[in-house]
């Protein structure tokens, strides 16, 4: 059943995801690197999350939608670097650098624990949770406020 909370809380983590990119790609890094879809990719998890996941859990209290939102943000981070692994793993694989499905399993691991590795900045990590403890917020106080 579509709500309000639903709906604003998959624009906030929409919102996360989008400006967390950003920061990814303004914090760490090289000037030039060509980034494709990455921002919109991730903003589109972000409002898949918030609909799914963060509009249902929260107008309890604040401090569980603030918790809600913090849970929310971790599982989008960890899908955001999994989902990113797997598509360098295509984009490999297309070239036939993998012999066998064991090695391009292996080279996914690899690619999402170097991007997980290089988002491991005080910035990115910060301005990520701090928005997503903030979508929690919005979402809560989005349930109170229409029912």
């Amino acid at each position: 059943m579509p709500t309000a909370a639903k709906l604003i809380c998959a624009f906030a983590m929409a919102a996360v995801g989008y400006i967390s990119s950003e920061v990814v790609v303004f914090q760490t890094l090289e000037e030039g690197v060509r980034v494709g879809w990455f921002q919109e990719y991730n903003a589109l998890l972000g409002f898949f999350f918030g609909w799914r996941m963060l509009g249902r859990m929260v107008g309890e209290t604040v401090t569980i939608s603030m918790m809600n939102g913090l849970f929310v943000g971790g599982l989008l981070l960890a899908l955001a670097l999994v989902s990113q692994g797997f598509y360098t793993m295509i984009t490999e694989s297309l070239d036939l650098s993998y012999d066998s499905p064991e090695k391009a399993l292996d080279g996914m691991l690899n690619f999402t624990a170097a991007y997980g590795v290089q988002i491991l900045d005080s910035v990115v990590l910060g301005f990520h949770f701090g928005l997503s403890v903030l979508a929690g917020l919005i979402g809560h106080f989005t349930a109170r406020r229409w029912r």
